[in-house]
């Protein structure tokens, strides 16, 4: 019985520790995304996520842009 709880602790914590690796790695991920798309769009991209208020209207709004060859109007030109 003893062997049973043992091994059931082992699997818990094994998963716990795994959730804890994939929620960590998923924050540093979306967090150098960031960076990277503030460092591409500078002004244009905080301005946008500021209007829009989601970070995913923003990217689609800016990709729409490239795609159109429009310049961003939050951009003062």
């Amino acid at each position: 019985m003893e062997t049973l709880f043992t091994t059931q602790s082992l699997t818990i914590g094994g998963l716990v520790v795994l959730l804890v690796v994939a929620l960590a790695a998923r924050y540093f991920v979306q967090r150098n995304q960031r960076r990277v798309q503030h460092q591409s769009y500078g002004l244009d991209h905080s301005q946008a996520m500021t209007d829009l208020g989601n970070r995913t209207r923003a990217a689609a709004e800016r990709k729409e842009r490239e795609l159109l060859g429009v310049t961003s109007p939050h951009v003062a030109r």
